[in-house]
C-alpha cells in the first residue's frame, strides 16, 4: 500500500529520480543558459552594466545549487519527495535567469526576479524538511537559515522596490547583493555549522 512515508524514504537502489534532475535537467538547462545568455557577458567586465552582473551572479548561483545537490551525500538521502521541489527549483532558476537576460531596468522586472527567487528559497526550505540526514538539530537550523536569510533579503528588496524606496537603481543593487549572499551561503553554511557543532564547542583546549 502506498504511504507518504514510503514515498519519502531514501532508496539508493532506485536512483532514477536523482539522475533525472542531477544528470539531465540541471546540466542541460545550465548549458542552454550559458549558450543563450553568454553573449551578454562577452564584453570586458569593466564595461558591464548592473543587468550583466546580475546575469553572471545568477549563473554562479545556479552552478553552486547544482554542485551542492549533486554530491554523494545528497544522492544517498534523495527520495521521490525531494524530486518535485528540485524540479521546481531548476525551472524557477531558469525563469530568473531568463528574466535577467531580458533586462531588469524596469522595477516590475526586479520584483519579478525577487518573487521567483523567494519561491526557490521556499522550495529549498521544504526540500530540507523532506528527510535531509543532518547530524543534529543545529545542522538542520543552520541549513534552513541559509535559505531563510536570502528569502528575507529578496522579500525586503521586493517590498522596497514596490514602495519606491530603492529606486531608481538601488533595487537592482540590492538584488545583486542578495543573490551574492545566497550563493556564498552554499559554501559557508557547513563551515558555520563546524564552528558551533556540539563536539567542537565541548572539545577540551589543547
Amino acid at each position: 500500500m502506498w504511504t507518504l512515508k514510503g514515498f519519502c524514504k531514501t532508496n539508493t537502489s532506485d536512483p532514477r529520480h536523482y539522475w533525472i534532475i542531477m544528470g539531465l535537467l540541471y546540466p542541460g538547462i545550465l548549458g542552454a543558459l550559458i549558450y543563450e545568455l553568454g553573449p551578454h557577458l562577452y564584453s570586458g567586465p569593466w564595461t558591464w552594466k548592473l543587468e550583466q552582473w546580475l546575469v553572471l551572479a545568477l549563473m554562479v548561483h545556479f552552478a553552486l545549487d547544482y554542485a551542492y545537490s549533486v554530491d554523494d551525500k545528497s544522492r544517498r538521502e534523495y527520495s521521490w519527495c525531494k524530486f518535485p521541489f528540485d524540479l521546481a527549483i531548476v525551472w524557477l532558476l531558469y525563469a530568473a535567469l531568463k528574466a535577467a537576460g531580458e533586462g531588469v531596468t524596469d522595477p516590475s522586472r526586479v520584483m519579478s526576479v525577487c518573487l521567483i527567487m523567494i519561491l526557490t528559497r521556499t522550495c529549498a526550505i521544504v526540500w530540507e524538511g523532506t528527510g535531509s540526514n543532518r547530524p543534529d538539530t543545529l545542522a538542520r537550523v543552520v541549513a534552513v537559515a541559509s535559505d531563510a536569510i536570502p528569502l528575507v533579503g529578496y522579500g525586503v528588496v521586493l517590498l522596497k522596490t514596490r514602495d519606491g524606496s530603492l529606486l531608481p537603481t538601488g533595487s537592482l543593487v540590492g538584488l545583486l547583493v542578495v543573490v551574492a549572499l545566497d550563493s556564498m551561503l552554499y559554501w559557508f553554511h557547513e563551515p558555520i555549522y563546524g564552528l558551533f557543532k556540539p563536539e567542537q564547542r565541548d572539545a577540551p583546549a589543547s
